[in-house]
Parts: structure tokens; C-alpha cells; sequence
């Protein structure tokens, strides 16, 4: 059986936002990622105290309760479009929702996916995880189907979990823990991405860094893999 998502009405709206924004701005649209190595120009936020607390207690309370949960291989990089992102996906495990099974592709949009670039930003907008990186595997927390029809190949297409505070891509094996800075010194708001490229998390400081590792693995723990990598 095919599944089928209604998304709420505020998700509803960002789909139809962006058909239309990407029908009107289409041939005035700077597309900074042509460019290689685009990422090193760009900014990305940190982590402070208080967004941390609330994402970890989202981790613990909220991300069970998502419709669909997976361990998954990303096939492709990240793709900006527009006000949002995609990426490519192969399942390689189903912990929650109907529907799916080891060795489907999906793909994932997301509008904490996005580069937003104009007078004032150079940014790539990640809610505090870094982005998925081909030739590892991911815990994943979706909140379930959306029809798209520009700018995706033939294969279904999913939302990310929102409204957690965080990006739900956790990680099997451990990036870069080591928030580079002094001792009771935090990071400034923004960093350049090219200096955090590595770290698994965007943290201000290293006791934040150490508690959404710690948070990421008790999370895993919930969700082992039970059976090995589709082909």
C-alpha cells in the first residue's frame, strides 16, 4: 500500500510556497551553489545553553512520537532549492511507518535546508546538526509524505521532523566532537561553515557539544541496527 500524508495546513503552505516562489523567481535566482566549494563562503548558527536544553528534551520526549523513523544512507548531496533543501536517501532500516521498506530511495526536503544569500546573509540555515555525509548512516525522524512535483525525480518524497529545535539526522558513528575554543569562551552566534565543516554539532561550547552527544547517544541506543547495509 502506497502511503499517503496530509500534512498539516502550516506544512501545507510551505509546499505551495515553494511552487510559487520557484515559478516567480526562477529566472532571477542567484544559484550560488553552481559554484565549487560554495559552502566555504557561507555562515552557519550555534548552539547556545538555552536552544540546547529544549532540544534535548524534545529528544527524549517527542522524536518516538514521529510518524515515521529510520536508518538511512544518504545517496546524494545536499541539494538547495530555493527557501528549502533535498537529499537522496536509501533506507536501510524501519523502526516506525507504514509503507516503506530496506532498499527504497526517498528523498528528504527540509526548510532548515536552506542557503540564504542576498545583502545581508551568506548562510546555510541548518537547525544545529550538520548535513548527512555519503558513506555513513543516519537515524532519521520524518513527519511523513508530500506530493512535489518540480525539481524531484520519480521517487517519494518526505518531510523532516519540525518543530523539535534541532535537525532529527543523528549520526551511527561519532564526526568531530571538539569545539575549538578556550575555556569559558563560547563560540560567536555565526561561524564560518568551512570552520565547523567537520563537528557533528554546531555548539557555542564544549559542554554543549558533550551534552547533544550524549543526548544523540542514548537515542541510538533506542534504535540499534538489527540488520546490515542495503547494497
Amino acid at each position: 500500500m502506497k502511503l499517503r500524508f496530509l500534512p498539516p495546513l502550516f506544512f501545507l503552505a510551505a509546499v505551495v510556497a515553494f511552487g510559487i516562489f520557484g515559478a516567480v523567481r526562477r529566472q532571477t535566482y542567484t544559484d550560488v551553489t553552481a559554484h565549487p566549494n560554495y559552502m566555504e563562503h557561507l555562515t552557519v548558527a550555534t548552539m547556545n545553553q538555552y536552544s540546547c536544553d529544549h532540544g534535548v528534551q524534545n529528544m527524549q520526549q517527542e522524536l518516538s512520537r514521529s510518524p515515521m523513523i529510520l536508518r538511512v544512507t544518504p545517496t546524494s548531496d545536499l541539494v538547495p532549492i530555493f527557501y528549502a533543501g533535498k537529499q537522496r536517501f536509501a533506507i536501510q532500516e524501519v523502526y516506525a511507518g507504514d509503507g516503506l521498506k530496506a532498499g527504497d530511495e526517498i528523498w528528504v526536503v527540509s526548510g532548515s535546508w536552506c542557503v540564504l544569500v542576498d545583502e545581508v546573509y551568506q548562510q546555510i540555515v541548518l537547525r544545529f546538526v550538520n548535513i548527512p555525509r555519503q558513506g555513513h548512516e543516519y537515524l532519521i525522524f520524518l513527519s511523513g509524505q508530500v506530493e512535489l512535483v518540480d525539481s524531484f525525480e520519480d521517487l517519494p518524497v518526505f518531510l523532516l521532523q519540525e518543530g523539535i529545535g534541532i535537525d532529527p539526522v543523528f549520526c551511527y558513528n561519532d564526526m568531530d566532537t571538539q569545539v575549538d575554543t578556550p575555556p569559558g569562551q563560547p563560540l560567536d552566534m555565526t561561524v564560518p561553515y568551512k570552520e565547523v565543516a567537520d563537528q557533528e554539532f554546531f555548539a557555542e561550547s564544549q559542554a554543549i557539544m558533550d551534552a547533544m552527544v550524549e543526548a544523540k547517544h542514548t537515542l541510538l541506543e533506542q534504535y540499534p541496527r538489527t540488520t546490515s547495509a542495503q547494497p
